[in-house]
C-alpha cells in the first residue's frame, strides 16, 4: 500500500506561517507527486499488461495470405460498383 503525505501545514494555521510562494508551490507539488506515484503504483498491480500481438497468437502465414485475398476480392467488388 501507497502512503500519500498530506502537506498538512497547508492545511492548519496557514496564516500564521511567513510562507514563500516557493514553499506553498514545494508542497503542493509533492503532493501531487505523491498521489501520482500511488496511482500508478495501483495500476502496476491491478491492470495486467499484454505485450504486442498477445490477442493474436493463433495468426500464421496462411492466414495471413488469406486476408490480402479477402481484400483483393473486396477491392475488385467494390470499383465494379457494388459497395
Amino acid at each position: 500500500m501507497c502512503n500519500v503525505d498530506v502537506p498538512w501545514p497547508l492545511c492548519s494555521d496557514f496564516l500564521l506561517y511567513d510562507w514563500t510562494d516557493l514553499d506553498i508551490q514545494g508542497y503542493i507539488n509533492s503532493y501531487y507527486n505523491n498521489i501520482v506515484g500511488c496511482r500508478r503504483q495501483a495500476s502496476c498491480g491491478s491492470i495486467p499488461r499484454k505485450t504486442h500481438g498477445y490477442q493474436k497468437y493463433w495468426w500464421d502465414e496462411e492466414l495471413t495470405l488469406l486476408k490480402q485475398k479477402a481484400i483483393q476480392s473486396f477491392n475488385i467488388w467494390s470499383s465494379v460498383g457494388y459497395r
